[in-house]
């Protein structure tokens, strides 16, 4: 009589071939998600360790040790060596790969960033690139350097430090000109201190009264050159009082265009109003006020 199907699927054989197959296929899908959860290095070990038992478990059933007395206590306790024996293999070869950080030789580290270089001014020193003439304090006008500053010479900037010394040369507007060997330069008012010898005429409010060179000892009115002089001066102070403060700007000033007129130009002394005549020049120039002008 022919065996039916179901039949079939029930002796050893059949069934044991679709059992196996629908185990393998439970354990490809739990292989695959061990690897994503628990990496792939711990599927790979456990797959090799199951593929090990199961080979050990084939030899302990063809010598028929688990049917021998105490046979199953031998078979499990070689079981579970085997089970054990490919984690530690792996671990051994981890553990020789990755060298302990103690064990490891320090190597000598390689300094590749260059040293500090120390902080230097960016601009030369202007007594450092030309020659500089130390002035005659005693006899002329000096210049003194109260704040640090830079200047240019021919498309170049130079430092100039606080507390350096140069000869006076002239007042021009707001800047005070003053001299190395080579070069006029000039700084603000307010970076320079002009200091005068107190031998030189400089050191008045305004300079002084001097002896004209005009004909004759008299003016038209009588007065002498000396007495228009001194006239001439006192008119001045009287329109531009701020003349007669020593150091103050317009002050400074007139005594820069007078300094200047000395050097450059003797001959305007000799008319004797020249002071009234230098102090409007320089409120021309300057844009200073009369103060006597009634408004």
């Amino acid at each position: 009589m022919k065996e039916s199907r179901i039949e079939r699927l029930k002796s050893p054989g059949p069934r044991n071939l679709v059992g196996g197959i629908a185990a393998l296929c439970v354990a490809g899908v739990l292989f695959a998600a061990c690897a994503v959860l628990a990496g792939a290095e711990v599927s790979i070990v456990a797959l090799l360790s199951a593929f090990l038992v199961f080979g050990v478990l084939w030899i302990l059933w063809a010598l028929g040790i688990p049917r021998q007395p105490h046979g199953l206590l031998a078979a499990g306790g070689v079981t579970m060596a085997a089970a054990l024996l490919v984690p530690l293999l792996a671990g051994v070869f981890r553990t020789a790969l990755e060298t302990p950080s103690s064990a490891r030789v320090q190597m000598p580290v390689v300094e590749t960033t260059p040293p500090p270089v120390p902080a230097r001014d960016a601009l030369p020193l202007l007594t450092e690139s030309f020659p500089v003439d130390a002035p005659q304090t005693e006899t002329e006008p000096w210049v003194e350097i109260v704040e640090s500053s830079k200047i240019k010479i021919k498309e170049r900037f130079y430092r100039i430090n606080k507390g350096e010394r140069f000869g006076f040369r002239r007042i021009d507007g707001d800047d005070v000109v003053f001299k190395t060997r080579n070069f006029l330069v000039s700084l603000p008012r307010s970076a320079v201190q002009i200091h005068y010898p107190e031998s030189d005429e400089s050191t008045a409010a305004a300079p002084p009264p001097v002896e004209t060179k005009a004909e004759g000892p008299d003016g038209e009115d009588g007065k002498s050159a000396l007495e228009i002089t001194r006239a001439a001066q006192a008119t001045a102070m009287e329109r531009y009082p701020a003349l007669s403060i020593k150091d103050s700007r317009e002050n400074s000033a007139y005594v820069g265009a007078y300094l200047d007129l000395k050097r450059t130009n003797p001959d305007f002394f000799n008319d004797p109003e020249w002071p009234l005549q230098l102090a409007e020049a320089v409120a021309e120039r300057d844009g200073w006020e009369r103060e006597d002008v009634q408004q």
